[in-house]
């Protein structure tokens, strides 16, 4: 049963993925056995190949090792998978012993196993499928190899896992360790370029409950992709992603009641909405760079600082569209550094915008910038590059890059600033 506190989001995603697997296997209700041995039954995978699976062991097992090989009728078979429902609801089971001769452990393999308090899976294992180890809430030890090449959607979910090492050559499928209430450490290896979908995802409900324990993020310098609510319901208190992400998808951070501080990278070419939605404790945000244009901060009303660095182009001024009209803004400060305005921009009645030196005249007659009139102040200091005074701006003839260089030779196609306005040749 789905748990109630779960965002409707949340429950559609699992119940999809519930229904599609029920259609396809039942969960080993098609899961006859050919033949018993040692206690434990099983079916041929493989006659030619003479291999099997593992179909069924008694529901009130206390621990099982299972064997690499087997005989029926004189023949020796090699065991290479773990029938989907094989363990399912084996609430007894504390220790399974697997063999090094595996290569699949099926859907909802060990599902409901809620006595299981470790696996270690050998490193023939090359897929662990959907929700096989779903609903082991004990379960505080999981470790695998680089060897294992899928780990499909939830088949982690639910655990008691309170630590979690990611494998660069591991493919992990939408939220495999989501709501697992211990987990506390997630360690990522160099080389690990995708966070799925709801991987880390805690439910929460309306009164803010959080379901797991994760405080830190360090993400490698590799990852470009956070998928949608892959770090929603999280107790993060600060985030600061590597330069190499260009991918945040809907709701990836949302619903951290403790979430402090954010920095999201020059890097970024696709932002989702709603990624810091209900993040109550958020006080300050900078973007580094890029096209902010979605709704990204409703029910952050702790929000008091934006920054906006030099290689920000846009910013929608929907940036906190609210889902109750009521909703009050309370943003102090925004810091815009680059020298060219972002297109359209963002007021915020009664905030105070501040630019780069020399630049004030420039926000003052551009976009939505130029509505915070007297609370515009040019006391940004940008290292490395110069300041154009008033008299320069106005001078006919002069021309300037966006790094506020005087120009004498201009590019075809490049962005200029003459007489205060950008321009185009």
């Amino acid at each position: 049963m789905l748990n109630p506190k779960m965002s409707m989001n949340m429950k559609r995603w699992m119940m999809a993925l519930c229904l599609s697997s029920l259609l396809l296997d039942g969960y080993g209700l098609l899961n006859w056995s050919d033949f018993e041995y040692q206690g434990i039954e099983y079916r041929y995978f493989s006659r030619e190949d003479r291999t099997v699976s593992v179909t069924y062991v008694s529901r009130d097992t206390t621990g099982v090792v299972l064997p690499s090989h087997v005989v029926c009728n004189d023949t020796v078979y090699t065991v290479v998978e773990i029938y989907p429902g094989a363990f399912q609801n084996c609430w007894e089971l504390e220790t399974a012993e697997l063999p090094n001769t595996l290569v699949t452990i099926r859907r909802g393999a060990f599902m409901y196993c809620e006595s299981l308090k470790e696996i270690i899976i050998p490193s023939s294992v090359r897929l662990i499928e959907q929700r096989a180890f779903y609903g082991c809430n004990v379960l505080k030890k999981f470790i695998h190899s680089e060897t294992l090449e899928i780990i499909e959607p939830m088949a982690f979910c639910y655990n008691g896992l309170d630590s979690v090492f990611m494998h660069k050559n591991t493919n992990y499928g939408s939220g495999v360790f989501s709501c697992c209430d211990s987990l506390k450490y997630v360690e990522i290896e160099d080389g690990v370029t995708t966070i799925a979908s709801y991987l880390f995802n805690g439910y929460y409900s309306s009164t803010e409950h959080l379901s797991n324990q994760l405080k830190e993020i360090r993400l490698p310098n590799t990852v470009r992709h956070i998928g949608e609510h892959a770090f929603s319901g999280t107790r993060v208190t600060q985030l600061n992603l590597p330069s190499s992400v260009t991918y945040i998808g809907e709701e990836a951070f949302s619903h951290n009641t403790v979430l402090k501080e954010a920095c999201l990278p020059a890097s970024l070419d696709t932002l989702g909405s709603n990624v810091f939605l209900q993040c109550h404790s958020l006080e300050k945000v900078t973007f580094l760079g890029g096209a902010i244009d979605k709704v990204l901060f409703a029910g952050c009303n702790k929000l008091r600082t934006l920054v906006f660095g030099r290689q920000v182009r846009y910013v929608t001024s929907k940036l906190f569209k609210t889902y109750s009209h009521d909703e009050k803004i309370y943003l102090a400060d925004v810091y815009c550094e680059g020298t060219v305005p972002p297109e359209e921009g963002i007021y915020i009645e009664g905030a105070t915008l501040h630019v780069p030196k020399g630049y004030k005249e420039i926000y003052a007659t551009t976009d939505n910038w130029a509505k915070y009139g007297d609370n515009i102040v040019d006391d940004i200091e940008l290292e490395g590059i110069r300041s154009i005074k008033n008299e320069e701006l106005k001078m006919n003839n002069e021309m300037f890059d966006l790094q506020g260089r005087r120009i004498t030779e201009p590019q075809k196609g490049s962005i200029y600033i003459k007489k205060g306005k950008k321009i185009k040749k």
